[in-house]
């Protein structure tokens, strides 16, 4: 009796802790889910030349350091390689005026060090997202095979909801402050003070203003909502659907 009554409680604590656990992954799983479309946006960002370019042809940047549509070209390539392979310098020579020049001084390398720094911690959670995604999808096919569909549109649904009121709210905060939003992130990301740059000298302030920036935060942003209403509506659309056809 006594053999039976301790198997049950512990038949008991272990469903009681495998409910937890499975509590905790699908929370998991919605928190990952904003960090995935962010992160996957944010490299988008990072290496797609066409943004730079478009930023520079914005905000006249050829006028305001002197150098051509080609040499910034080039100089975008160099940030972009370097943000996103191994090279240890990310200073890039162009021509100004006739001559080759440096583009950028020590201060300006030793904060874009901290840039990549940065961005890569950014791939880094993208991956871990990702897998961690992908891993609790496999797992829930595997142990609960076609039933586990249904679970998972619904925390995809919830992932979008969460996705949208989160980013609703970095998005007001970047419309009504952006400089503020800009400060805060700076203040945070970073611990020295090698952000603050002179725009009459530093060429990497000249060739990325806060309008930049901006533009930026909301481009990341509005493509992060898009993504979220799209897989969240398309879940919800299905069980809708599906609810109405039982």
């Amino acid at each position: 009796m006594k053999r039976m009554l301790t198997r049950k409680r512990t038949l008991s604590t272990i469903r009681i802790v495998m409910k937890i656990l499975t509590i905790l992954a699908a929370c998991l799983f919605l928190l990952c889910f904003p960090l995935l479309l962010m992160t996957s946006n944010l490299r988008f960002e990072v290496s797609q030349i066409r943004f730079y370019q478009y930023g520079f042809d914005k905000y006249g940047i050829s006028e305001v350091t002197g150098l051509s549509d080609a040499e910034l070209t080039r100089a975008a390539s160099g940030l972009i390689t370097y943000f996103n392979t191994s090279r240890d310098s990310a200073q890039v020579r162009v021509v100004k005026d006739g001559q080759e020049i440096d583009l950028f001084s020590q201060r300006e390398l030793d904060h874009l060090a901290d840039v990549k720094v940065l961005i890569r911690l950014f791939y880094t959670v993208q991956w871990f997202a990702l897998a961690y995604v992908l891993i609790y999808i496999t797992a829930g096919f595997i142990a609960r095979k076609r039933s586990f569909l249904r679970q998972l549109l619904h925390r995809v649904f919830l992932g979008g909801v969460f996705t949208l009121g989160l980013f609703a709210v970095v998005g007001m905060w970047a419309l009504i402050d952006f400089d503020g939003l800009f400060l805060t992130f700076h203040l945070t990301s970073f611990s020295n003070d090698l952000w603050i740059l002179d725009p009459s000298k530093d060429y990497l302030i000249m060739m990325f203003p806060a309008g930049f920036f901006s533009d930026a935060a909301l481009y990341l942003v509005g493509g992060t909502v898009i993504e979220a209403l799209f897989l969240g509506g398309g879940a919800w659309a299905y069980l809708r659907r599906h609810r109405m056809s039982c």
